[in-house]
């Protein structure tokens, strides 16, 4: 008498196949998707953290009886502390710290727009960010608003 061997059929296997394909598709979906929105709160807590250093270096300057100049632009602000004179310029898509010969880079994500605007005995501080969007793969735009009170 002959044993017969057993074995999988080609049906049986495209089968499992197809179950474990629609078993796993959601959880890759969800892992893409979580990832996607990781990036993008990542991104933007980068720019605000950016923004508030930015802010942080103002106040003290200003704190230490510095005297402030806006240009006609609203793209730089001159604070005078005693002793040396620092600026807070925006150009190149990025905002820079120049203090006597030195020149520091202050943001990392290119900066589209950058004004300094004084009303009201305060000093407000807005921002605008480009980066592409991980989501759809366009350019999205990114405003942060920081008020500084005198």
């Amino acid at each position: 008498m002959m044993r017969r061997k057993s074995a999988f059929t080609l049906i049986e296997i495209m089968i499992v196949l197809g179950l474990l394909v629609l078993t796993l598709l959601p959880f890759y979906l969800l892992s893409v998707y979580s990832y996607r929105q990781f990036v993008k709160v990542h991104q933007e807590t980068a720019m605000k953290t950016e923004v508030v250093n930015i802010k942080s270096m103002i106040e003290s300057d200003l704190a230490r009886g510095g005297k402030f100049s806006i240009n006609s632009k609203n793209h730089c602000i001159k604070i005078n502390v005693p002793g040396r004179e620092r600026t807070y310029l925006f150009k190149d898509e990025a905002i820079y710290l120049n203090s006597g010969n030195k020149e520091a880079k202050l943001t990392e994500y290119p900066v589209c727009d950058c004004l300094w605007i004084f009303d009201d005995n305060i000093i407000s501080m807005n921002i605008e960010y480009r980066y592409k969007n991980i989501n759809t793969g366009s350019i999205t735009y990114f405003k942060v608003i920081k008020d500084i009170d005198l």
